[in-house]
């Protein structure tokens, strides 16, 4: 049985843990990216768009996860590009841990435009999920943002210029 803590992380803080602690302290402390990258305007066409009979944001503890259908017992999260991603990956299975806690047992789905991948979380994941809530924590208490590294995903990420000034472009 899975204990029933109240969790200040959400979805979002998970898969930016997975790809830049910069990124997840900027975001934890709102500061917003400028909202005019190319990955922003595309995710909010499709968070509009797609899975229009779908409940949409149903709030679970501090996250909101797009779509879920709970009487069929599984969540859908949805990305952008092609294959699934290890942050994708534990974003998800950190919803399937979080309606585990609620007494709902879930099974997730990745798609993207050329993958579909069906989620599912075990003991060792919710020990991965324990231990990543506790390290998140950590990082969004910190008085300063960690260090940022430049890394391949930083070339399209919208937090680029807040990081890295016009070094990059």
């Amino acid at each position: 049985m899975i204990s029933k803590e109240k969790l200040d992380v959400t979805g979002i803080e998970v898969q930016y843990y997975y790809t830049c602690k910069t990124m997840l302290w900027l975001y934890s402390h709102k500061i917003e990216p400028p909202q005019d990258n190319e990955l922003i305007k595309e995710g909010k066409v499709i968070h509009r768009f797609k899975y229009k009979r779908e409940k949409k944001e149903v709030e679970l503890n501090q996250s909101k996860i797009d779509v879920l259908k709970v009487g069929d017992k599984y969540v859908v999260y949805e990305y952008k590009r092609g294959k699934p991603y290890y942050n994708h990956k534990m974003q998800l299975k950190f919803y399937i841990y979080q309606l585990k806690q609620k007494g709902v047992n879930a099974i997730g789905f990745l798609i993207g435009k050329r993958a579909r991948e069906m989620i599912i979380i075990n003991k060792e994941d919710i020990k991965k999920i324990k231990d990543t809530i506790k390290k998140i924590e950590e990082v969004k208490s910190l008085k300063n943002p960690p260090k940022p590294r430049w890394k391949r995903i930083c070339k399209n990420c919208a937090y680029k210029i807040i990081c890295f000034g016009d070094r990059y472009e």
